[in-house]
């Protein structure tokens, strides 16, 4: 009888010992498929960075092609026609260049908390639920089976990699603008070097006229580039709350989905 009592124990530990190790490889299981998601995440969030890093590129080398041509022009200018008193200022390539480098940092910082944050939530929230699964329904094979969901791709959080890359267009958008912009402002310095070809050679008073008014065009486009600056958020935001609303949609879809398996679970 003794014996026989020692058996039903042992038994019964060896059972609660395969439980315990089939719960374990699950959770394993779990984990690997968070990572699964976040490695997605993060190759969507590396995939952001450099469209962001080739735009910001394109933009600086625009501005700074615009800035070459217009300081040359200027100096052009003095030296051809030294009577003019031109004392126009020239362009600050280092200004504009920090200040799409910090629109650039502020809009990869915004978009990336906008889908980290949520992230962190739905893998806490995938966690939370497999370690109450273990704790509550620990010897039951329903619950074991229905945990399982948890690592379903509709849970995964690799999903969010589309709110980062959704940004990419409206990263692209914003170059092309300044480009087209930057590029206006240069035909802008030329039509107004060009005009200089009305007036005959050795007509002094046809390129006074001209090159006396100079100053003030060249303050038009200087205003006209300090306005530009301006064009950078207004189509940046608009990819900033869609990538927002993406990360919150998909937030709630996933939280609804974990809500699911948890009743399933609840229910065994």
């Amino acid at each position: 009888m003794k014996n026989t009592n020692l058996l039903l124990v042992s038994l019964a530990i060896l059972s609660q010992s395969v439980y315990a190790a089939d719960w374990f490889t699950l959770m394993d299981a779990n984990y690997a498929s968070i990572q699964t998601g976040l490695a997605q995440l993060n190759n969507a969030s590396n995939a952001l960075s450099i469209a962001l890093n080739q735009q910001q590129q394109i933009i600086q080398n625009a501005y700074d092609g615009l800035s070459e041509h217009v300081n040359r022009s200027l100096v052009d200018i003095r030296t051809k026609y030294p009577f003019v008193s031109l004392t126009s200022t020239q362009l600050n390539p280092a200004g504009f260049r920090t200040y799409v480098g910090g629109l650039i940092a502020q809009f990869r910082q915004t978009v990336t908390n906008s889908v980290m944050i949520p992230a962190q939530t739905i893998v806490s929230g995938v966690l939370a639920a497999m370690y109450d699964f273990y704790g509550q329904k620990q010897y039951s094979e329903c619950a074991k089976q229905m945990a399982a969901n948890l690592m379903q791709p509709r849970i995964s959080v690799g999903r969010f990699a589309d709110c980062l890359l959704a940004n990419v267009p409206f990263v692209e958008k914003i170059a092309k603008v300044a480009q087209f912009s930057l590029n206006s402002a240069n035909n802008m310095v030329d039509a107004g070097i060009g005009q200089l070809n009305y007036c005959s050679v050795g007509s002094f008073n046809c390129t006074s006229v001209i090159l006396n008014a100079w100053p003030n065009e060249y303050s038009v486009l200087i205003g006209a580039l300090n306005n530009l600056q301006g064009i950078y958020p207004y189509y940046a935001n608009p990819g900033i709350a869609i990538n927002k609303q993406c990360a919150t949609l998909l937030s709630i879809d996933m939280q609804d989905a974990i809500q699911t398996v948890r009743n399933s679970v609840s229910a065994c």
